[in-house]
């Protein structure tokens, strides 16, 4: 690939000596497998990086590219050649990232102390230069005072520059993606910065033109931010789930489809951020743009917007907004299987799909007038079609939790009856055949205590006797561990027996 860039010939090997100096880097603090000696032992071992091998070839552009241009070029392939593109199971970006967070260990088994390390220096200005962080637009005082003194200003890889300082003090620059992305992905901004700086970086980055792997890659991080419950509150308070709303309204489904999961998480056990979503001014409208995301014609928004809602639909007045507002008529329609279509084998996307959507009936069905809603759309009778089709548990877990609740009220002998027309009983015990766990046996068999409070739908189940006692006994061991479960089992044994 150098050749293609025209590197002189006496600089064709660069990239290799790039790459040995990396390793250097790892081995000076006793990185376990680090050695120069190693690899490409026809080229010579680095002792000083920058001098060395970066500064050499960034003075060496391609014909016709100015020196401005070069650099980020370099950086970029750089960055390629350290993260897996010349020795792909060898150390790399991860490892030296890991030495500086103090998770390495040398050859010993023995922790590497982050705080004394001898290659830290050097491995920092080699990440600043590797992400090219330059300042552009905004960054710039409007005074046009200047600048050469703020080592923010630096060049990239400068000796007084700082990559986390640009990253945090810099209101607006250009950068190389991949590597940014990478040291995103295995968390190494979050442990330098610290969750409160890096939230902040975080927002800034995901506004900025930084192309969609970018924010698809903050997406993630942001959702991987959420699981916590401490990190959930500062996003929140630095107006992050404001920000995803926004962007969540873009044409390109995979950075809608990353907004989404991270909301999702957001919502996850939180009253006040589901109150900035549906509360104030903007609620109504959130509220209706969460609906048309899960109205899309791609699987995976649908999977995505289910889960937002579904987590947003844990109470009672979000339930009741999200139906007021049209929900369940979109859900009804995206959980009909296709008329005149059997699906024997669904694909993997599709289940996932189908369960996400059959949870998000489930709980938003836990509302009267929703419930009403649900039954009028037959979803009920949608959901036994899905049952019918599947072989993945999780539908089966997701769509009996589903049907358990819109069968549940006593009056709905009229659901009861379009269930027996469906031959309900009997899906259930094809479906029983794959529970293996104890989450969607217990939804399994609440289906079955619930529907078989109509008549015709008893008889069914008894003439069946035979076929559910067996898995009943196959299955003892596993209810044992559940008490819930284990008074499912003797419900259903008692309609087994009843006269």
């Amino acid at each position: 690939m150098f050749n293609r860039l025209s590197i002189e010939p006496e600089l064709e090997d660069m990239h290799i000596r790039f790459y040995k100096g990396c390793v250097g880097l790892l081995e000076l603090d006793g990185f376990a497998g680090a050695s120069q000696d190693a690899i490409f032992e026809d080229v010579d071992p680095v002792e000083d990086i920058f001098e060395e091998v970066i500064e050499p070839l960034k003075k060496d552009p391609h014909e016709g590219v100015s020196l401005e241009d070069w650099s980020p070029r370099l950086a970029r392939y750089l960055g390629f050649c350290l993260d897996g593109g010349i020795l792909p199971e060898e150390v790399g970006l991860e490892e030296m990232c890991s030495l500086l967070c103090g998770k390495a260990k040398d050859d010993e088994g023995e922790i590497i102390p982050a705080e004394s390390l001898r290659s830290r220096a050097t491995i920092m200005r080699v990440l600043d230069f590797l992400v090219h962080v330059k300042p552009r637009g905004k960054s710039f005082p409007k005074n046009g005072a200047p600048v050469d003194d703020d080592p923010n200003f630096s060049e990239p890889g400068h000796p007084d520059g700082n990559l986390i300082s640009r990253l945090i003090n810099l209101p607006d620059f250009e950068f190389q993606p991949r590597v940014m992305i990478r040291l995103l992905q295995i968390q190494w901004l979050h442990q330098e910065m610290g969750s409160r700086e890096y939230i902040r970086f975080l927002y800034k980055l995901l506004r900025m033109r930084g192309g969609q792997d970018v924010r698809v890659t903050i997406g993630v991080a942001i959702a991987t931010l959420a699981s916590d419950k401490n990190d959930r509150s500062l996003l929140a308070e630095s107006n992050v789930i404001e920000l995803l709303l926004t962007l969540c309204r873009s044409k390109d489904m995979f950075v809608s489809s990353a907004c989404g999961r991270a909301l999702t998480q957001l919502m996850f056990d939180s009253i006040s951020n589901k109150e900035r979503v549906c509360g104030g001014n903007s609620g109504g409208k959130n509220i209706k743009l969460l609906i048309s995301k899960l109205d899309s014609p791609h699987q995976e928004l649908q999977l995505v917007y289910a889960g937002v809602i579904r987590n947003i639909c844990q109470e009672e007045v979000y339930r009741t907004m999200f139906g007021s507002a049209g929900v369940n008529k979109v859900l009804c329609r995206l959980i009909e299987p296709p008329p005149q279509v059997v699906v024997p084998n669904p694909t993997e996307q599709l289940e996932k799909t189908r369960a996400a959507l059959a949870a998000c009936c489930w709980k938003v069905a836990n509302t009267q007038e929703n419930r009403d809603q649900l039954i009028d759309g037959k979803a009920h009778l949608h959901l036994i079609d899905i049952l019918a089709q599947t072989k993945n548990e999780v539908v089966i877990w997701k769509a009996c939790g589903a049907l358990m609740v819109l069968a549940s009220a006593q009056e709905d002998s009229d659901v009861k009856q379009d269930l027996r027309n469906q031959d309900a009983i009997e899906v259930l015990r094809g479906c029983m055949e794959l529970c293996r766990n104890k989450d969607s046996l217990s939804a399994l068999l609440g289906a079955v205590v619930v529907v078989t409070d109509d008549e015709d739908n008893l008889a069914q189940l008894q003439q069946l006797k035979d076929a559910y006692s067996d898995m009943l006994d196959q299955r003892a061991d596993l209810a044992k561990t559940d008490r819930q479960l284990e008074m499912l089992v003797d419900l259903v044994y008692g309609k087994l027996t009843a006269t």
